[in-house]
């Protein structure tokens, strides 16, 4: 819990307040039974001693003291509900934002092996589980210890005894429930794991919902999820069951307390020991004392749920963050790109992804990168963009080394279209603005008009309001494709990177999306990367460097390459020959 209290810290000033409103609240409240004590003893019980009068006039100001005590008791618990309710929401609030924001700055390769339900799912649940435990912490196990003690301080007044009994009680309670509390740790610990796995595939089958319904799998899913959803009920089962031993043991000590402490009492009674008020108020007090500990089950209930959630929380919270210098060096304006026998391997592959990479680009520069799948062209990318950090080697921008440089501040820089693009469900416009929150209508406008993305507006009134879905559901292959180049240059980067931005668009529609790049990348205004399986995307390219098993064994222009009877000129052949094929057949 130690990480829970260095986020309540900051709050200590609300914290205290709440816990004096609260001792407050609870002070008063008990109040009630010595103010019946005295109705008793002083009036009820000395009729032979008072007249009316007397009588009337004590028992109206001993009620009007009844109900001045209970009004500040009802008055404190209200300010002190919405000041718990407040603090509750500042650190549950704090604790999911760090968490979101620490995840975005865990390293790429964290989200590689994660699902994305998995992500979120933990910080949602922290974010309830600790703003319940606040609200239950002051409301229940703060008041009741309040309760307790005073109880205990006004029974030492009457007699050692009673003062005894009442904390005797009170502390067997309360180790039985801590005891047997610990048993539901590990149970909870279980269920958060289950839960983030079972959101985690939720929301994976939700997001190829597509897929799953057109080769008519829901069946299977279905069945998929009940398995783990199944798991997650034999575990909420055995805390259930706990809980109830935990109820039953707590309600067996209860009643037998009470019934300790009432023939206790009782003897004193009938010995004249003590006074029927003093009598009627420590019964009455037994109630304002075990009352609120029958409520000790749940929350220690909820307190080792929210153990569980905030131990997650630190293991999380104490995973690296993506490497960044001490002192970065700023770069401006990205004028040249250069790797000098960059090598990078996989976590768990025996073979590097990419071995002894030498290459460099300057500004109005386009290059191509091809080779067939598996060479490491992706993975070239990651590296470029930062994602990756080479095991061997440099990556130079603009002649800095690139661990000297802020990875945000680089990527500002860049602009890219991968093979899958990725949109956001809203609006055309909301796509545009978010690498480019500050662009007016004109320019995402301009930027579309660049990418032969305005015939997408046309056939539709919405303009740049015209939603697009999940994921762009709502447009074509195409159209998703030159949103995303016309989303790239919104950007103005200084390094564009087309990262197989055709290969899964037909014939027709790859070659549009062909000649929008072409014409991008002729304006000559940035480094210009083209990474494809399909060459007839980059045979305009100013070098086209060939990856095989990541290695680089050829460059040149694309003449070149085919004249000299390489990996390329193969490729080439296999491509538009099968091509011609094609055709041929359909004729």
């Amino acid at each position: 819990m130690r990480i829970f209290l260095r986020y309540l810290k900051p709050h200590w000033h609300a914290a205290a307040a709440a816990l004096l409103l609260a001792a407050t609240s609870q002070i008063f409240m008990m109040l009630d039974p010595l103010i019946l004590r005295r109705l008793i003893d002083r009036y009820a019980t000395q009729h032979a001693r008072l007249d009316a009068q007397e009588f009337f006039t004590g028992t109206a100001v001993l009620l009007a003291a009844m109900a001045g005590v209970a009004f500040v008791s009802w008055l404190a618990k209200v300010v002190n509900l919405d000041v718990v309710a407040r603090i509750a929401q500042r650190v549950s609030s704090r604790m999911y934002t760090d968490a979101i924001r620490h995840s975005l700055q865990l390293p790429y390769a964290v989200f590689e092996d994660q699902r994305t339900g998995e992500t979120t799912s933990a910080p949602q649940k922290l974010r309830s589980d600790v703003d319940r435990f606040v609200v239950a912490a002051v409301n229940s196990l703060f008041m009741s210890l309040v309760g307790v003690l005073f109880v205990v301080a006004y029974a030492w007044a009457l007699g050692w005894i009673f003062a005894t009994a009442f904390l005797l009680v009170a502390c067997v309670i309360g180790a039985a429930s801590v005891i047997l509390s610990r048993r539901l740790k590990p149970i909870e610990k279980s269920i958060v794991a289950q839960t983030n796995a079972l959101a985690g595939a939720t929301v994976e089958t939700l997001r190829n919902v597509e897929l799953v319904k057109s080769l008519g799998l829901e069946q299977q899913e279905i069945a998929r999820l009940d398995y783990s959803a199944d798991q997650i009920l034999n575990l909420q089962l055995q805390k259930i069951s706990h809980i109830r031993a935990l109820t039953f043991t707590q309600g067996i000590c209860e009643n037998l307390s009470r019934a300790a402490i009432l023939a206790l009492l009782l003897y004193f009674l009938f010995t004249q020991r003590i006074t029927v008020g003093a009598f009627f108020s420590l019964f009455l007090y037994t109630y304002f004392i075990f009352t609120p500990m029958q409520e000790l089950g749940p929350l220690f209930n909820l307190y080792r749920q929210t153990e569980a959630s905030l131990d997650n929380f630190a293991v999380f919270m104490e995973r690296p963050r993506e490497t960044r210098p001490k002192h970065p060096v700023p770069i401006g304006q990205l004028h040249s790109l250069s790797f000098h026998d960059v090598s990078f391997q996989h976590p768990g592959a025996t073979v590097p992804a990419v071995s002894d990479v030498t290459f460099e680009a300057s500004r109005g520069e386009t290059i191509a990168f091809v080779g067939p799948t598996g060479s490491g062209k992706t993975t070239l990318v990651k590296l470029i963009v930062g994602l990756y950090t080479p095991r061997s080697g440099t990556i130079e921008h603009n002649g800095i080394d690139s661990s000297r440089i802020d990875p945000d501040r680089l990527r500002e820089h860049i602009g890219l279209v991968t093979q899958d693009t990725q949109l956001f469900s809203g609006s055309v416009r909301d796509n545009l603005l978010f690498v480019r929150p500050v662009a007016t209508d004109a320019e995402c406008l301009e930027a579309l008009q660049q990418a032969a993305a305005l015939p997408m507006l046309e056939r539709v009134n919405g303009g740049l309001g015209t939603t697009i879905g999940e994921g762009g559901v709502k447009v074509s292959g195409g159209e998703k494709q030159r949103l995303a180049i016309a989303r790239a240059l919104l950007r103005r980067p200084d390094v564009v990177i087309f990262d197989e931005a055709t290969s899964s668009l037909d014939s027709l529609t790859e070659e549009e999306v062909s000649q929008t790049i072409r014409r991008v990348t002729a304006s000559r205004r940035a480094i210009a990367i083209l990474i494809a399986h399909r060459l007839s995307t980059v045979i305009y390219a100013d070098r086209i460097y060939i990856l095989e098993r990541g290695r680089i064994i050829d460059q040149g222009r694309h003449e070149d390459l085919l004249a000299r009877q390489g990996l390329y000129a193969s490729l080439w052949r296999q491509q538009t020959g099968a091509s011609a094929a094609s055709t041929e057949g359909m004729g």
